[in-house]
């Protein structure tokens, strides 16, 4: 209650923009199509369900966010493939692609490994450096979702 007051005064005082729509169906359909299938190749896979959040939290540096259940502030949570994102209103900055990439290794991690890794919240797994210089290369590009 008090982090949504917080959250409402921020917006009210123009600290905090108002948040934007969420992107449409065919803009996500596009985002998932250059990501999921693309970049990750993991069109094999189910596609996990994201959710577009409104702002209900501020963080220490006055940047909104979601509310996880430790109390932290963030971008995105994945609940492995139940993703909820604060869409910042452009792919680039949201945690989208990020997101994805955590239910991509709940995916492709042996069964018996799941337990251990369980989704790789702590951005062990080596794969995380190649997959940041992908998407670096695929946000430059100005025709990805069109």
């Amino acid at each position: 209650m008090f982090r949504t007051m917080l959250v409402a005064l921020a917006l009210a005082s123009g600290c905090v923009s108002a948040p934007p729509d969420p992107p449409t169906a065919e803009e996500q359909e596009r985002a998932f199509s250059a990501v999921w299938g693309g970049i990750y190749n993991a069109s094999q896979y189910p596609r996990p369900l994201v959710h577009f959040d409104k702002p209900d939290c501020v963080d220490e540096y006055g940047n909104a966010g979601i509310q996880v259940s430790s109390g932290a502030c963030l971008l995105g949570w994945n609940g492995q493939h139940d993703i909820h994102i604060y869409w910042t209103g452009e792919w680039s900055t949201s945690a989208f692609a990020h997101e994805l990439f955590h239910a991509y290794i709940v995916d492709t991690t042996p069964a018996y490994l799941q337990s251990v890794i369980a989704g790789d919240p702590q951005h062990k797994d080596p794969r995380w450096y190649s997959i940041v210089h992908l998407q670096a290369s695929a946000w430059g590009s100005a025709d990805l979702f069109n």
